[in-house]
């Protein structure tokens, strides 16, 4: 019966995630930069990518790999965060299965199948997708390897190897297998496994090798990248000794960016659920537990010292954790509750209002997402038509990337064109000086995706209303949340 419902939800859970990548909507401006980055760039060159992007090395050698096979376009980008997103599922399930009971891994998988975060990542020409996979390689393989008493030479290569791989493919992991370098020992010793203990030794020497070679290949460059940190600062939290607001605001992240990013649901029953399964998975198998928390104390702990950001994408790899512990919530609660009919009622809401809030925020979540796209290409057909001759074009800095690569496909490569500059914290003149040079010309289009608007100034608002101080403003065009304007800046005009 349950393994009838679980490949059900499996099949829906895929058929999301298909659907997300056949939709292939617009790239993004991050999407966008990756991508011209690995057409552009040579396989030797992949850890410079253009506009401060940093990426995990392996992740852009499969990239790369497949483009240069089935060509320039989303579905070939993508398709590396798809096939990891349906693996994800299949893996997930197994490893709900040998943690939980049947009834209650059926519905961890369910949140898994369905969260919209998840899903949505399966379609994005990012690494999230990829680094939920890893991670739940990682903990099948412990659990499997770490319950023998002793393993064989191949699965000691098998382990090794692959943790050293893993590094490569995704940051995250690191953390993983560094908590698990750590505290394996400790475990092997109290349950006795000497034999297992020195062959793990061998494996935790692998890891130790490829961490410390990404460290100073990948890790330490982007920590010197100065405009890579000032893009993540506003995802640090206050300094340490801001003891008061420092609390609050890892309060506030964790039921936003973990909780509701991730469940899908409101606060309260979602953090009651999640703290009640994580005390169930603490009385049954500490180290268990361990190596599911860790990796997210761990983040949260660099994260005061400004070395990785607290937002809802980078931490989408503590997914799996997260819903196993909500879904083991609601069934020690039903377990708790059978012999009290009131308690029975009152968990039923719980787990009532927790499937609601997730239903209604995916339905919401789809909603924004479509309203939110990036319309360049509906743009970029409207002003292929509407050029003349001597037209120009302002491309907004979170634009440039977007229009890099999608220009030719319109024909506007050779056309006229500035980049907007990327902002910075300490002035915004340098975005007037860039309209400056289109002083005197007569019909110049400005284009706008991406709106920065949750920083120190609305961009797009200051950037049209300098337009609109120095010249005529002829036409606007509304996108969604994008829009093209047409401007007459010629000395006629002022």
């Amino acid at each position: 019966m349950y393994k009838k419902l679980a490949v059900i939800v499996i099949v829906i859970g895929i058929g999301l995630r298909i659907r997300e990548y056949l939709l292939a909507r617009t790239f993004s401006f991050d999407e966008a930069a990756v991508a011209i980055s690995l057409m552009d760039k040579s396989w030797s060159d992949m850890g410079n990518l253009y506009y401060h992007m940093h990426r995990p090395y392996g992740f852009l050698l499969v990239v790369k790999s497949i483009i240069s096979v089935l060509g320039n376009h989303e579905l070939a980008f993508r398709l590396v965060p798809l096939v990891a997103g349906i693996a994800g599922v299949f893996l997930f399930y197994k490893l709900a299965v040998r943690l939980l009971h049947h009834q209650v891994a059926l519905l961890a998988l369910g949140l898994f199948a369905v969260s919209p975060r998840v899903v949505g990542y399966s379609a994005v020409l990012r690494e999230y997708s990829l680094d939920i996979l890893i991670n739940l390689l990682i903990f099948l393989l412990l659990t499997h390897y770490l319950a023998k008493e002793k393993i064989t030479a191949k699965e000691v290569l098998v382990l090794g190897l692959g943790g050293a791989i893993f590094i490569w493919v995704s940051n995250p992991a690191l953390f993983t297998l560094l908590f698990v370098g750590i505290t394996a020992p400790v475990y092997l010793l109290s349950t006795r496994k000497k034999a297992l203990l020195v062959q793990f030794g061998g494996v935790a020497l692998l890891w130790l090798v490829s961490a410390v070679v990404n460290y100073f290949v990948v890790i330490k460059p982007a920590a010197a990248d100065a405009q890579f940190l000032v893009d993540l600062s506003v995802d640090f939290p206050p300094m340490p000794h801001q003891f008061l607001s420092s609390s609050r605001w890892f309060g506030e992240r964790f039921l936003s960016e973990v909780l509701y990013y991730q469940v899908g649901t409101t606060y309260f029953p979602a953090l009651i659920l999640l703290l009640v399964g994580g005390y169930s998975f603490w009385q049954r198998n500490r180290w268990v537990f361990f190596c599911l928390v860790a990796p997210l104390m761990l983040v949260w702990l660099l994260a005061y010292f400004d070395r990785f950001p607290v937002t809802g994408r980078h931490l989408l790899f503590t997914a799996p954790a997260v819903m196993l512990f909500v879904a083991s919530g609601v069934g020690r609660g039903f377990r708790w509750a059978q012999r009290h009919t009131y308690k029975t009622i009152a968990v039923a809401i719980m787990a009532g209002w927790l499937v609601v809030g997730v239903g209604a925020y995916y339905v919401d979540f789809q909603i924004r997402f479509g309203e939110e796209q990036e319309n360049i290409k509906q743009m970029l057909v409207f002003l292929r038509e509407q050029m003349q001759e001597g037209d120009w074009i302002y491309v907004y800095n979170s634009t440039v990337a977007p229009y890099k690569y999608y220009a030719p496909r319109y024909v506007l490569k050779e056309l006229p064109y500035i980049e907007g500059s990327y902002r910075t914290t300490v002035s915004f003149s340098n975005y007037t000086q860039d309209i400056q040079i289109l002083r005197g010309k007569s019909r110049v289009w400005a284009i706008f995706t991406h709106n920065y608007d949750w920083g120190l100034i609305d961009e797009q608002a200051f950037i049209v209303s300098y337009f609109d101080s120095i010249g005529q403003r002829l036409s606007f065009y509304p996108y969604g949340t994008s829009a093209l304007y047409l401007y007459d800046l010629s000395e006629k005009v002022r």
